[in-house]
């Protein structure tokens, strides 16, 4: 199945579903641009045209994916949150892209908060983690970029202690632990609504709150509307809707 056709897909789920006020023809239009970029430039320094996520703070083996994250996360653990903040902003700002369409602004954060591999298995990982996000935030207080780390990070904290498993398999406790992290999660997204700068990351990140929190469809239609207004070619919001970037817990 194509890209076009996965979106395609994507719209009569969404229909079905009852979010009949998103313009799925918008959606389809974008989508149509984004295949055809990749058309028009199809070599790629990875194996794929599609990469994949990071999901944890492991740098990839191809370059310049791997260069720019090593980048990245030594100015995370020397806390040169400036030197961040100002690599964020040129990316945002200039749409920066790899080879094969891959946002940079979204590289750098994944970089930062899909952290499930080895050596974030604990709450005291997480914690430190968590600790010096909160640090940039306090000494970089017109951060989007810190606000969406952290709320990201608040996210897959939450998903740490849930788990992948059904439903039936999760404590009340942790469900409660999972819950009042999203919430934080969501507090500081909200803040961020405030700050001049915007990102389509906070979007992205939205997005998937809105379905972790089962938003109702009005909310959450509205905030894919305003999400494709802010930047249509920002691809990931529609791979969001498929649970491309995130695997969600059986029920």
């Amino acid at each position: 199945m194509s890209n076009l056709q996965k979106t395609v897909f994507t719209c009569a789920v969404l229909t079905f579903l009852g979010l009949s006020q998103i313009s799925c023809a918008r959606i389809i239009g974008t989508a149509e641009r984004v295949v055809e970029n990749s058309r028009q430039d199809s070599y790629t320094s990875q194996s794929s045209n599609n990469p994949k996520p990071i999901k944890a703070l492991r740098v990839r083996d191809d370059r310049p994916f791997a260069d720019f994250q090593r980048e990245i996360l030594n100015d995370f653990n020397n806390e040169n949150f400036d030197a961040i903040d100002r690599k964020a902003n040129q990316a945002r700002r200039d749409k920066e892209r790899f080879t094969g369409g891959y946002w940079k602004i979204r590289l750098l954060y994944d970089s930062l908060t899909k952290i499930y591999g080895e050596g974030f298995q604990t709450e005291e990982a997480w914690r430190a983690h968590l600790e010096k996000v909160k640090k940039w935030k306090r000494q970089s207080l017109d951060s989007i970029t810190a606000r969406i780390v952290l709320a990201e990070s608040y996210t897959a904290y939450g998903w740490f202690v849930r788990g992948t498993g059904f439903s039936s398999t999760v404590k009340s406790e942790d469900r409660n632990k999972l819950n009042e992290r999203l919430d934080l999660a969501y507090n500081e997204l909200t803040e961020a609504q405030n700050l001049k700068d915007k990102c389509p990351q906070w979007y992205e990140a939205m997005l998937f709150l809105a379905m972790a929190q089962s938003w109702n469809a009005e909310d959450f239609d509205a905030l894919l509307e305003e999400a494709v207004g802010f930047e249509p070619d920002y691809y990931y919001y529609y791979l969001t809707l498929r649970g491309q970037f995130w695997e969600f817990p059986k029920s």
